[in-house]
C-alpha cells in the first residue's frame, strides 16, 4: 500500500479530507479516480518510525474546488485534474493496520474484538455515561442516535470508543492511545472523557438554570416541559404516538376479515409511512378507528316469546293485535326482517321499536328519517371530502357493538330527495335480504352485513312511502286509543311520572274531560301535554304558596291538590271543542261522513244547498268548496250522477237537479282533504236535498261509490270508527267488503255501534232515511 503521513492522527470510520503532496502517489489516485478504480492508502500520524498503527485509508473523491489545483474548472471530473501543486481528497477512514516498513508493508488488525467480562463491564458504564451527556448536549444525543440507527443491533466495545472520542474533541495524545492501544485501554481514556464532558455539561446548565429563573414564567415553565418530554421520551417513560396507534391497529385489525380486512390492511400500510399530527394521518386514523370498530359478533337473542309478550304488555298498554302481529314476526327466526309500524301520532310506534328490541335483547339504534334529502346520510360519504363519515346504518351498528341489533328509523315516510340522491334508494338497499349482506358504505368503501339486522320503521301515512320499498316491509297497524285506554293509559303511566312524590292527581272524570274537550286526536301526546300543564301550574302555585309569594292568575282552584273537572278551565282555558260534533242534528241535504288522515281519524260533514235556475240561468250544475282535492271532485261528479239516475228512476216527477244548479260544500275550508270514501256521504247528501228529507241523526258513514251504486272497500277503518264514537255517533254504514276488517276491531271500540254493511247503494238509503218505501212503487230497487 501507498504511505501518507498526516498532521493528526485519525480514528477509523470517519469522513475526512487529505492533502496530497507526493507527485507519484496523486498521479495514482487521479489515474483511479478516472478509471471508477478504488484506491487505498496506509495513512498514519507522527514521525516515520516502525513499526507504526494507521489506518486503512480509501479515496472517495476530489476535494472542495478552494482545495484543488489550479487550472481544474470541474471539481467532479478528475479528467480535467493536472499534474501540478498539491491535491486535497475526501477519504473514507477503516480499519486500523500496523505499518511495518517505508516499503509499505502492513498488517491489518482483526476486525473483531474476542469479549470477557471485564470489557463487557467498561462497555456499560461507557454507555451510562454517553447516556448521562446525551440528557446534557442535544448534538451529541443526535449523534448517539444517528450512530445506533447505523449500527443496527449490538455494537462493540471497539467501534463505540472510536464513534465517542470522534464526539469528545481529546487532544492528540488521547487521540493516539485511541488509535494505537488496546481495547481496554481504549475504553479506560473514553471513559475519563466522557466523564470530564458530563461534569462540564452539568455546570454549563446549572448556569443556564441561574440565567432562566430570571426568564418569565410561562417560558420556563414551556422550557422545562420540553425538557421533560425529550427525558421521557429517552428513557422510554413515554411512548411515541405513532407506534402505539399502528400498534394497537394492528392488534384490532386481526379480529377482520374479507374485504374489511383488506381495507384496512392497506389502510395501515399508509399510516406507517405518515407524519404523527398532519391532516392525512388524522384522516387515515380516523378511518382506521371506524373499520375497527366495526362488530364481528351477534348478541345472544332470546327465545322466550313468553317473556317476550310479557315486556311489551308491561310497557304498553292496549294494541293488541300490533303486539300479536310483532310476537308473531319475532317468532319466525328469520334474519334481516323489515316491521313498518305505521298509525296516527302520539299512538306509541317509537317505544314498542324500543319494546322490541328490550324484549328480544337486542341492542338499540336510532335514525331520525324525516326530512332527511341526502343519501350520504344513510352511505356514509366519499373519503375524499372534507369531514366525511360514515352512514347512520354504520354508526348504528357501531354505537350498538353487535351484528344484529334493533334500528328504528323513525318517520320514514317523511324522507325526501333532491339533488344529493335519494335516501329511499339507500334503504331499498339495505331492507333487500338478497344485498344487505353486503351493503356498500361509501365512506368504508367495503361491504357491511346486514343480514342480521332487525330493521323497525315508523310512518303516519303508508300511502307515502314508495311501493317497492313497502314491498320489503312488514306492515304492522298501530291504531288510535279509545276513550277508555287513554284514561287507562293517563292514570297508571302519565300522571304517576308527572306527580311522583309530590301529592298532586288528577280524577279520572277529569282526565276523560280533557280526551273528549281539549284532546280528541288518535294518540295520547296531547293528552299527555295537557296533563303536563295542569301540573305545572299546581306545582308553581304549591311553590308560591310555600314561599309566600303571589302571581296574578296563578293560585289554588280547589281544596288539596287533586284536580277535578270543575278546575280544568283554570289551568287549560276554555274547551277547545264546544260539541261532540258540528251539527247535533242534521238538517236537509247535511250528512255525516268519516275521513282518515295521517294524525287519525274523524267525522267530517258534507253540505249540500240549492242554487236556483233563475240566478244561473241554467240548472244541473255543480259547485264543490272546500279545499277538495282531485279525487274528491271526481266523487262529487259521481254522487251528482248516481243522485239523478236514482231520482229520474223512482220518482220521475221530481226534476229537481233539472231545475236548480247545487252547490256543495265540507266545513273546515282551511285543511286540504282528498280520498274516494266520501262517496255514498255525497250521494246520500245530494238526495237528502232533492228529497227534502234529513237522515237519522245519529248516523255517519264511509264508502266509496261507482258510477253503477256499487259501494266499495276503503281503508282506515279503526281510525274512522274511533273517530265516530268521540263525536258520540252510534250508529254507522260501511262497505261490505269491510266486514272483516269490524270484526277484527277490539270489542271496546265496537261495543254499542249499531253497524249496517252496505254492497249496494240501497242499502245506504234504508238506513239513511229509516224507510225501505220511501221511493214510489215505480222501482223495485236502487
Amino acid at each position: 500500500l501507498p504511505l501518507l503521513q498526516v498532521p493528526s492522527p485519525l480514528l477509523p470510520s470517519t469522513l475526512t479530507t487529505v492533502t496530497i503532496t507526493s507527485p507519484s502517489l496523486k498521479s495514482t489516485i487521479l489515474s483511479n479516480l478516472r478509471t471508477n478504480t478504488p484506491t487505498y492508502i496506509a495513512a498514519y500520524s507522527g514521525p516515520p518510525t516502525w513499526p507504526r498503527v494507521g489506518v486503512l485509508l480509501q479515496v472517495h473523491s476530489i476535494g472542495p474546488g478552494n482545495m484543488l489545483p489550479s487550472g481544474l474548472s470541474d471539481p467532479s471530473d478528475p479528467s480535467e485534474a493536472g499534474d501540478d501543486g498539491d491535491l486535497t481528497v475526501l477519504a473514507v477512514t477503516h480499519r486500523r493496520l500496523t505499518v511495518e516498513s517505508d516499503g509499505g508493508d502492513v498488517e491489518h488488525w482483526p476486525p473483531n474484538i474476542e469479549p470477557s467480562e471485564g470489557l463487557e463491564a467498561l462497555k456499560a458504564e461507557v454507555m451510562r455515561s454517553l447516556r448521562e451527556l446525551m440528557e446534557e448536549d442535544e448534538v451529541v444525543r443526535g449523534a448517539v442516535r444517528s450512530f445506533g440507527m447505523r449500527q443496527g443491533g449490538d455494537v462493540d466495545l471497539a467501534k463505540l470508543c472510536d464513534f465517542t472520542a470522534g464526539l469528545l474533541g481529546l487532544e492528540d495524545e488521547d487521540v493516539d492511545k485511541i488509535l494505537t492501544k488496546g481495547v481496554e485501554e481504549r475504553g479506560e481514556v473514553v471513559l475519563v472523557g466522557l466523564r470530564r464532558k458530563v461534569e462540564a455539561e452539568r455546570a454549563r446548565s446549572d448556569i443556564k438554570k441561574r440565567i432562566d429563573d430570571k426568564v418569565g414564567e410561562g417560558n420556563r415553565r414551556y422550557v422545562l416541559e420540553q425538557m421533560l418530554k425529550e427525558i421521557k421520551e429517552e428513557l422510554g417513560m413515554e411512548k411515541d404516538a405513532k407506534k402505539e396507534a399502528v400498534a394497537t391497529f394492528e392488534e384490532k385489525v386481526e379480529a377482520l376479515d374479507g374485504e374489511l380486512r383488506k381495507r384496512a390492511d392497506e389502510e395501515l400500510t399508509k399510516l406507517r409511512g405518515l407524519q404523527s399530527g398532519t391532516q392525512d394521518w388524522s384522516v387515515s386514523k380516523t378511518y382506521l378507528e371506524v373499520l375497527t370498530t366495526l362488530p364481528t359478533q351477534a348478541s345472544e337473542q332470546r327465545d322466550d316469546l313468553a317473556r317476550a309478550a310479557k315486556a311489551l304488555d308491561d310497557t304498553h298498554f292496549g294494541m293488541a293485535r300490533a303486539k300479536l302481529r310483532v310476537l308473531e314476526i319475532l317468532a319466525s327466526r328469520s334474519s334481516g326482517r323489515v316491521v313498518l309500524l305505521t298509525g296516527p301520532p302520539g299512538t306509541g310506534k317509537t317505544s314498542l321499536a324500543r319494546g322490541i328490541a328490550s324484549a328480544t335483547g337486542r341492542s338499540f339504534g336510532r335514525i331520525q328519517a324525516g326530512g332527511m334529502s341526502d343519501a350520504a346520510e344513510l352511505k356514509g360519504h366519499r373519503r375524499t371530502y372534507v369531514g366525511a363519515m360514515p352512514g347512520k346504518i354504520v354508526q348504528c351498528l357501531r354505537k350498538g357493538e353487535v351484528t344484529n341489533p334493533v334500528i328504528l328509523v323513525d318517520e320514514v315516510d317523511k324522507l325526501g330527495h333532491g339533488a344529493r340522491g335519494d335516501p329511499r334508494a339507500v334503504l331499498l338497499e339495505a331492507f333487500d335480504p338478497e344485498q344487505n349482506g353486503e351493503f356498500k358504505d361509501d365512506y368504508l368503501d367495503a361491504g357491511v352485513d346486514l343480514s342480521g339486522v332487525l330493521f323497525v320503521c315508523t310512518a303516519n301515512d303508508e300511502s307515502a312511502i314508495p311501493q317497492p320499498l313497502l314491498d320489503r316491509m312488514d306492515v304492522v297497524r298501530v291504531d288510535g286509543y279509545t276513550m277508555e285506554e287513554k284514561v287507562k293509559i293517563a292514570k297508571d303511566h302519565i300522571v304517576p311520572s308527572l306527580a311522583a312524590e309530590e301529592g298532586f292527581d288528577i280524577t279520572p272524570d277529569a282526565i276523560e274531560y280533557i280526551c273528549r274537550w281539549y284532546n280528541r286526536e288518535a294518540g295520547v301526546r296531547g293528552m299527555k301535554r295537557s296533563l303536563e300543564t295542569v301540573f305545572r301550574r299546581m306545582r308553581l302555585a304549591k311553590k308560591l304558596e310555600e314561599q309566600g309569594g303571589k302571581v296574578e292568575g296563578v293560585e289554588r282552584k280547589h281544596d288539596g291538590w287533586t284536580v277535578g273537572v270543575e278546575d280544568l278551565e283554570a289551568y287549560l282555558g276554555r274547551p277547545v271543542y264546544e260539541a261532540d260534533r258540528l251539527y247535533e242534528t242534521t238538517g236537509h241535504g247535511v250528512v255525516a261522513g268519516l275521513a282518515w288522515s295521517s294524525v287519525g281519524g274523524s267525522l267530517l260533514y258534507i253540505e249540500s244547498q240549492k242554487v236556483e235556475k233563475s240566478e244561473t240561468g241554467k240548472g244541473g250544475g255543480l259547485k264543490v268548496t272546500g279545499q277538495l282535492g282531485d279525487v274528491m271532485k271526481e266523487s262529487s261528479t259521481i254522487a251528482l250522477t248516481n243522485a239523478r239516475r236514482i231520482l229520474k228512476t223512482y220518482q220521475p216527477g221530481n226534476d229537481f237537479f233539472d231545475a236548480n244548479d247545487v252547490h256543495l260544500h265540507v266545513p273546515a275550508g282551511a285543511t286540504p282533504k282528498d280520498g274516494p270514501s266520501a262517496g255514498i256521504t255525497m250521494t246520500t247528501s245530494l238526495l237528502s236535498l232533492a228529497l227534502d228529507r234529513p237522515v237519522r241523526p245519529d248516523l255517519a258513514m264511509t264508502g266509496e261509490v261507482s258510477l253503477t251504486g256499487r259501494v266499495l272497500k276503503i281503508g282506515g277503518l279503526k281510525e274512522k270508527v274511533l273517530a265516530a264514537r268521540r263525536a258520540g255517533v252510534s250508529c254507522l254504514v260501511v262497505p261490505e267488503d269491510n266486514r272483516g276488517d269490524w270484526e277484527e276491531l277490539e270489542d271496546e271500540v265496537t261495543e254499542g255501534m249499531e253497524v249496517h254493511f252496505a254492497r249496494e247503494f240501497s242499502k245506504v238509503f234504508e238506513v239513511a232515511f229509516m224507510e225501505e218505501d220511501l221511493f214510489s212503487s215505480s222501482g223495485s230497487g236502487i
